[in-house]
């Protein structure tokens, strides 16, 4: 037989354990008291390259006590603040222009707000290039194929097999050019055209095409790479003869 203490001891173990697994919420207590749920976002992607100044950021937000009552954007970048925003509860937000540059990596979050605080999301990025092609988001590598006419036939095949084998297992676009070019700096300018409006990342060439020469020290000459991997550089050949001996 059961004493009636140890009854009542029994009962107030039993409902211990049964009002355990439940939250108490205190007698008076508002949803307005509540912290909303952290933001998920959803796009652009983490890591993403985008190819505009006013990109739609949009997130997700769990909400069942309906007690969100503001969001806010803050997008930073390596010199600060880019650009924040407080505005009512929404799940998307674009970007006004005049905030954003081309060439620059964001960092950007967002937050859940009402009375009682706000919680923020986690922190994604994204890159803007605003002339750049993208696959999927992710920037594409530009690059030039460009073949001395003279073996373009030739070698047709092969580069063909080489294109589609690369853009299918990278993030490539590469572009085939075929011609004749009479001199170095008649090439250059070619490469330079390619860089300076098909925004090429690189370039290949193939076959006998014209070189640039250097004179490293008198009488000490050779081949000069460099010539067609610096867009920018002015090469000069001070004494005529044919070689360049001054870079600037």
């Amino acid at each position: 037989m059961i004493s009636k203490n140890r009854e009542a001891l029994l009962g107030i173990l039993a409902i211990s354990i049964i009002t355990t697994s439940f939250v108490v919420t205190p007698i008076g207590a508002q949803e307005s008291d509540m912290l909303p749920g952290a933001p998920r976002l959803q796009s652009p992607l983490k890591y993403r390259v985008i190819n505009t100044t006013t990109p739609t950021l949009t997130w997700t937000q769990e909400d069942p006590h309906n007690v969100i009552q503001r969001n806010a954007v803050h997008i930073e970048y390596s010199d600060g603040v880019a650009y924040e925003s407080l505005f009512d509860a929404t799940i998307s937000f674009t970007v006004p222009d005049g905030y954003l540059m081309d060439g620059v990596r964001y960092s950007w979050a967002v937050a859940a707000i009402n009375d009682a605080g706000e919680v923020w999301s986690q922190t994604w990025w994204f890159t803007v290039d605003v002339h750049g092609e993208t696959d999927n988001g992710k920037k594409m590598t530009n690059v030039a194929i460009i073949v001395d006419k003279s073996v373009a036939l030739d070698t047709e095949a092969n580069l063909n097999q080489y294109i589609e084998d690369v853009n299918s297992t990278y993030n490539f676009k590469i572009t085939q050019y075929n011609s004749t070019w009479t001199d170095c700096t008649h090439l250059r300018a070619f490469i330079q055209n390619l860089y300076n409006n098909c925004r090429i990342d690189g370039a290949i060439l193939v076959g006998n095409l014209p070189y640039a020469l250097w004179e490293f020290f008198p009488g000490d000459i050779g081949p000069l790479p460099f010539y067609y991997e610096d867009m920018d550089g002015t090469f000069e050949d001070r004494d005529s003869n044919g070689v360049f001996d001054h870079y600037t």
